[in-house]
């Protein structure tokens, strides 16, 4: 994006400092193009920046947290966006295969669409109006949401 978008600054935050050094030491890294920085959003501030941001993207984010933290951390990237600013998202959906897998695996089931995994790393299934319903909550307005669909074929079955 950012050789595309030549005046574009980004703030990054993510809970694994790998993830933050694996972005410091990426030989395109520029630190006048991007401030990246360690941040447990569920349970610290979000780290302060020079302005607040235009553009927030939460993907595959929210899932791992417990579905009690989904609202507080969404307020606080609403308050983290100037005014207009836009949040995109994306994240596991409601009764996918990944869920109807975890659904047979009883021990996984932590609450009710949300799994722990093997590498003990969490995953929360969301369900459309469920998503919106928080994004009002926090402040956003809600444009465009929909779910994405993929129908997978077993070949050997046809």
């Amino acid at each position: 994006i950012l050789e595309l978008v030549k005046n574009l600054f980004v703030q990054a935050i993510d809970f694994s400092p790998k993830a933050v050094d694996l972005i410091k030491s990426d030989p395109k890294f520029d630190k006048t193009k991007i401030d990246a920085k360690v941040c447990d959003i569920v349970n610290y501030p979000v780290p302060s920046f020079s302005y607040k941001a235009h553009f927030s993207f939460l993907i595959f984010v929210l899932s791992s947290m417990s579905p009690e933290s989904h609202l507080p951390v969404l307020i606080k990237i609403f308050n983290e966006l100037e005014e207009g600013g836009m949040l995109y998202f994306r994240d596991y959906g409601r009764y996918d295969y990944t869920e109807m897998k975890f659904a047979k695996k009883k021990k996984a089931k932590l609450k009710d669409h949300f799994y722990i995994r093997e590498d003990l790393t969490r995953a929360y299934f969301f369900g459309l109006d469920e998503i919106n319903d928080l994004a009002i909550k926090a402040g956003f307005k809600v444009g465009d949401a929909k779910m994405i669909y993929t129908v997978i074929t077993n070949r050997h079955m046809e």
